[in-house]
């Protein structure tokens, strides 16, 4: 992919909207997202992201039942999680552990 912002006044565009989005400016944007799409589809992708979605928030509302005061408000779409935390003090103990155990 291929992306930047003209800063240089000799590279900036003289006519207006020769670049006007992602997707009018740049042909070459449109046949990634093609390809981006097909792999989507042939993979399921959007199914896998459900499933693991599920899973995770699942883990984490366990991990919420068991120790309320170090995860709270598991919520979240797809891969898309988030919960809540007391401190950064609790965040830093948390990621530790979790680092130590693959996650």
């Amino acid at each position: 992919m291929v992306a930047g912002y003209f800063y240089a006044s000799h590279l900036q565009m003289k006519e207006p909207y020769r670049i006007y989005n992602t997707w009018l400016g740049d042909p070459t944007k449109v046949i990634l997202l093609e390809k981006a799409l097909k792999v989507i589809e042939r993979d399921n992708l959007l199914e896998q992201m459900r499933k693991v979605g599920a899973t995770m928030q699942s883990e984490l509302r366990k991990i919420e039942s068991v120790n309320n005061s170090m995860v709270q408000n598991v919520r979240g779409l797809g891969t898309f999680c988030a919960f809540d935390m007391p401190d950064g003090v609790v965040r830093d103990k948390f990621l530790e552990i979790a680092g130590n155990n693959g996650i």
